[in-house]
């Protein structure tokens, strides 16, 4: 038995992907445990996040913070054609 261990997300590395094709190909059994994110799901369906731009967390604005240090990155990949 052989374990892939990775940090985050399972398929945000297309080698990640790759592996688990390969082992399908072989017919070598598969089971992976996703962690809770909305990449994870983006990156189960066989889609490529490096094909999405930068990741970017837009928090929750209260009455006293309305930060806007995620908007620079929102502007760099709605121009790039990636939003």
């Amino acid at each position: 038995n052989v374990a892939v261990l990775v940090v985050g997300d399972p398929f945000g590395a297309t080698t990640h992907a790759d592996l688990m094709l390969r082992a399908k190909k072989l017919g070598i059994p598969v089971e992976v445990i996703h962690n809770a994110s909305i990449m994870n799901a983006v990156g189960c369906c066989g889609l490529s996040l490096y094909r999405y731009g930068e990741t970017i967390s837009i928090p929750f604005f209260t009455d006293g913070w309305r930060p806007d240090s995620f908007y620079d990155r929102l502007v760099t990949n709605k121009k790039a054609g990636l939003h």
